[in-house]
């Protein structure tokens, strides 16, 4: 699936070299990928109303299901996980 969705993504976004693509798997069981694009192309990856990324999730559950697993897309906005590690930074700093 991790595959499948790197293929799918790299065909939509201009930045390809930006796309970053993580495995995990979650305490329920449930395959989580979590993927990281260009702040450009992130427009590109949701779509409309969100529609690319709607039609994206349903494309990989596909497998999953025949596979007899759950999984879960999840985007990870560039600006958002930099203030979050800066906010830990912050948080053990006032801590010591």
């Amino acid at each position: 699936m991790k595959e499948l969705l790197d293929h799918i993504v790299k065909s939509i976004v201009d930045n390809v070299d930006e796309v970053e693509l993580e495995e995990t798997t979650n305490e329920l069981g449930e395959i989580v990928l979590r993927l990281k694009v260009d702040q450009s192309d992130m427009g590109k990856l949701i779509g409309k109303d969100g529609q690319i990324i709607k039609a994206i999730r349903t494309i990989i559950r596909v497998p999953a299901i025949k596979q007899g697993k759950r999984v879960n897309i999840e985007i990870i906005e560039e600006g958002k996980e930099k203030a979050a590690a800066e906010e830990q930074s912050v948080e053990e700093t006032e801590e010591a």
